[in-house]
């Protein structure tokens, strides 16, 4: 194919034009990418090449020179800034060679089988993978986590109770109100708390005055009670902050921490544990706070504070409300991260059914019953009113078995007989809200109510949803 000399000229000067201004793009990138190469050269050879190297380098010195030269990377940035293809090249320099002195021949052939032993660089792109598998990081090379763990090390941050570890440097990162101070020695230690197990203490994440602050202000207010109606005003403005305002996740693992410490040292105390419980809701409620990262330690309190068998320390003390609180909250948790971490409610409901056992407290059963009945007609369906062994409900065997204790109780076992009637109406309020939520049709299916009638007597007349009629 034969091409005119005009096209040939102008095709030229196109190429020519293409190829300077990709070549001063990539002069660009390059002095901005700050890359430059330093050729270590001889005595000699710098002195007998002085004049022919002064074009090509931007400084030097006896024993070397600096050459600004551009590399595949720098073509490959100028192209893709375009929004050309990039070139698959490769970033080797070739070797400094006195054209004057050194005529040796070279072998193409083996030229070529050098060149292909470097790897060719490979385009960046994203991929997928598994971080984890029902809350368990497979070993994979995309989770480098996992080699920490086959290696047995661990890192994590010194706090003030922790007096079971003992390390080698002596004592624990100090704390003013609960927040690590910036001691930047409390970071430096490293020991051994196994024969292969090695503890790091991280340095703490410094928080600023304004949030050292607020923790302060927040904690006060909390412990200070509700005594008064100021005090009251004041804990509803605290929790109203801690419900609303961004900016606080860096706050985050301290309030945390302080929750638990303080729920699980005053369990005794119900109303301090209520003001507690309130300030969990409160974080919950907040849109701008990441609490996911934190169930593994909240989970437990809650559940704690629901079914546990003494939580006052005068039988007067209304723990009967705490326990609602906290039932009401860990729903609330399990509501929100639920479908995230799908073992999440099932563990949860196994422990509440495990409460619920005739052997345990009237006032776990309490707190397991009001859990339950949290969670929507569905679970008081499945936990509350399945049909045990002898054809009736399970709701019908436990009154029953209330009403006998009842019966046997002495008018002196005042106590006694208020657990037995607050899990009465524990059942009452789920029956409540079964019987308000299913149908008549569903009903009819589901529930034996001639069992019910003979159980529960005129208490379950109110609680039909066509109380009207009566």
């Amino acid at each position: 194919m034969t091409i005119q000399e005009s096209a040939k000229s102008t095709l030229a000067n196109m190429v020519e034009a293409h190829l300077t201004s990709l070549v001063r793009e990539a002069a660009c990138v390059q002095r901005h990418s700050k890359r430059a190469r330093y050729h270590p050269t001889s005595s000699f050879s710098a002195s007998s090449n002085t004049a022919g190297a002064t074009g090509a380098t931007d400084g030097g010195d006896q024993n070397g020179v600096l050459r600004r030269r551009l590399a595949a990377e720098d073509i490959n940035l100028a192209l893709q800034w375009r929004g050309s293809e990039k070139l698959y090249a490769t970033s080797i320099v070739a070797p400094e060679v006195d054209s004057h002195k050194d005529n040796r021949k070279i072998d193409l052939q083996a030229y070529l089988q050098h060149e292909n032993q470097a790897r060719a660089p490979s385009e960046l792109a994203l991929t997928s993978h598994w971080l984890a598998v029902d809350g368990t990081q497979p070993a994979i090379v995309q989770n480098p986590a996992s080699l920490l763990r086959k290696k047995g090390l661990f890192h994590r941050v010194e706090e003030e109770d922790d007096d079971h570890v003992a390390l080698s440097g002596g004592g624990s990162a100090n704390t003013l109100g609960g927040i690590p101070s910036q001691d930047p020695n409390a970071s430096s230690t490293s020991s051994k708390t196994g024969s292969d197990v090695s503890v790091r203490q991280l340095l703490p994440r410094v928080l600023s005055e304004e949030l050292q602050l607020y923790f302060t202000r927040i904690t006060l207010t909390l412990e200070r009670g509700g005594a008064t109606p100021t005090t009251r005003r004041q804990q509803d403005a605290a929790l109203a902050s801690l419900a609303r305002d961004a900016g606080l996740n860096e706050l985050v693992p301290f309030l945390v921490r302080y929750v638990t410490k303080q729920l699980y040292s005053h369990l005794n105390q119900p109303e301090h544990c209520r003001t507690l419980i309130r300030m969990t809701r409160s974080l919950l409620s907040n849109p701008h706070v990441h609490l996911e990262l934190h169930l593994q330690e909240l989970m437990p309190v809650l559940v704690t504070c629901t079914v546990a068998e003494k939580l006052y320390s005068k039988p007067s003390e209304n723990h009967w409300a705490l326990r609602c609180d906290a039932a009401e909250t860990l729903v609330q948790a399990c509501n929100m991260f639920g479908d995230e971490y799908v073992t999440l409610k099932p563990r949860v409901l196994t422990v509440f059914c495990e409460a619920i056992e005739p052997r345990k407290a009237p006032a776990t059963q309490f707190g397991g019953i009001v859990a339950i009945t949290n969670f929507g007609p569905k679970a008081i369906d499945a936990f509350l009113l399945l049909f045990t062994e002898s054809k009736r409900h399970l709701a019908v065997s436990y009154w029953e078995a209330w009403e006998n204790d009842l019966e046997r109780a002495t008018l002196t076992n005042m106590d006694r007989r208020l657990e037995i009637q607050q899990c009465q109406q524990a059942l009452l309020n789920a029956m409540a809200i079964y019987l308000e939520c299913v149908n008549q049709k569903e009903q009819a299916e589901r529930i034996d109510r001639d069992g019910l009638v003979n159980a529960f007597g005129e208490k379950l007349v109110p609680l039909e949803n066509g109380m009207e009629d009566y």
